[in-house]
């Protein structure tokens, strides 16, 4: 008997040491689940198409992080377009950065930026919240800017809660807005400048800002 309780006492240490292996990796799992959910319900397509649905998996770009609370990656990241060091804002409207611009001239801007569907693609901050940028490139070179928030928002009323603080920031960077709902646009000499929130397929919000070629 007293042979027994050393093996006895190993295998009930065992035992609890599965149960607790079993009870993180079913939290790993539920937590995992639910990072999923909030992915798929801000990326899936509706009338508005989602940068982040388009956004290549396995290409040349991977969006590191889904969702408000998600850890977004460990290294650290350069100026985002719209926070540029450089001096003034090009006729883009974005700091350093002019309509027509070649690839290199938008990675002087976003060194981090690659090529992928339709121009060059940046997944980092933009306005101090994580985001996918978009650069489009045409024949004539850079023609559209298109940024495309991915905190998540289950609803549109949600959705404003970020929407107003940003149109406050850029009225004070492009003067006053012109609003409608839950769309803001501006004017400078040579851009539209448009911020939004759109619904999804689930009517849960996607938060963008466009900045756009006038005359083209």
């Amino acid at each position: 008997m007293r042979a027994l309780q050393p093996r006895l006492g190993r295998r009930v240490s065992r035992l609890r040491a599965e149960i607790r292996a079993v009870s993180v990796l079913r939290g790993r799992r539920r937590n995992s689940a639910s990072a999923s959910l909030r992915c798929n319900a801000h990326s899936a397509d509706g009338p508005y198409p989602s940068l982040l649905s388009i956004l290549a998996v396995g290409g040349a770009l991977t969006l590191a992080a889904c969702g408000g609370s998600s850890k977004a990656t460990t290294t650290t990241t350069p100026p985002t377009p719209t926070e540029s060091n450089a001096a003034g804002l090009g006729t883009t409207g974005i700091a350093g950065l002019d309509w027509g611009a070649n690839a290199d001239a938008v990675k002087k801007v976003s060194p981090r930026a690659e090529p992928g569907e339709g121009g060059l693609w940046y997944p980092g901050m933009a306005e101090g919240h994580l985001a996918v940028t978009k650069f489009a490139m045409g024949p004539n070179g850079l023609n559209e800017v298109i940024i495309e928030w991915t905190d998540g928002f289950v609803s549109m009323d949600d959705c404003g809660k970020g929407w107003t603080p940003l149109r406050t920031k850029l009225d004070g960077r492009f003067g006053p807005s012109q609003a409608d709902n839950l769309a803001a646009s501006w004017k400078t000499a040579s851009a539209s400048i448009t911020l939004a929130c759109n619904p999804n397929d689930i009517n849960a919000g996607v938060l963008s800002l466009t900045y756009a070629q006038l005359g083209k």
